[in-house]
């Protein structure tokens, strides 16, 4: 199943993937799989089968818990359900605030209210990532949003400084750089 996926064949890893949970319940590797089948499935556009696929991980605690929990909130997102995705985000912060995709589910609670021109609400998500996750993989992209939720509230100075925050940093996108 793993070859199929690395090699872009999702229907066929799709496949492989659902034999193996059926063949080997309970296996010591389920988890693994069911996390990998949820990624096939948002390869596949299946955006709700994926988020009930994530859904199967969230109970308990640990990092497969956490991902699916956030994988979850993406799914939930690209189909459309924006209200899913927005408590599957809060719930991802709630549940572990410095877990390895906080950072993650705050930008992209930040997107969701940005995307509905509630850049007020927005600002807040993207201060949050600016402001206590340093190391986070999204924290161009969300100095970047910030300054923008600041230019619209026309507070300009501190727009500036934080695209130029933004366009500082090594691993800024070209998006981020050019703003």
């Amino acid at each position: 199943a793993e070859a199929h996926y690395q090699l872009g064949e999702y229907v066929v890893a799709q496949n492989k993937y659902e034999f193996f949970l059926s063949n080997y319940p309970g296996h010591k590797l389920e988890r693994e799989v069911v996390y990998a089948l949820g990624w096939t499935m948002l390869k596949l556009k299946e955006y709700r089968k994926a988020a009930q696929t994530f859904d199967k991980l969230t109970n308990g605690s640990g990092a497969l818990s956490h991902a699916g929990l956030f994988r979850r909130g993406v799914a939930e997102k690209l189909s459309g359900d924006l209200q899913a995705a927005r408590r599957t985000f809060a719930e991802v912060v709630k549940r572990e605030p410095r877990g390895e995709f906080s950072d993650n589910a705050l930008y992209e609670s930040g997107i969701l209210q940005y995307d509905d021109n509630k850049l007020s609400e927005a600002r807040p998500y993207f201060q949050r990532v600016a402001m206590e996750y340093l190391s986070s993989d999204v924290l161009p992209d969300a100095r970047r949003m910030l300054g923008e939720c600041l230019a619209a509230e026309s507070n300009y100075k501190e727009a500036m400084d934080s695209f130029a925050k933004a366009a500082a940093q090594a691993d800024a996108t070209f998006e981020v750089k050019v703003a």
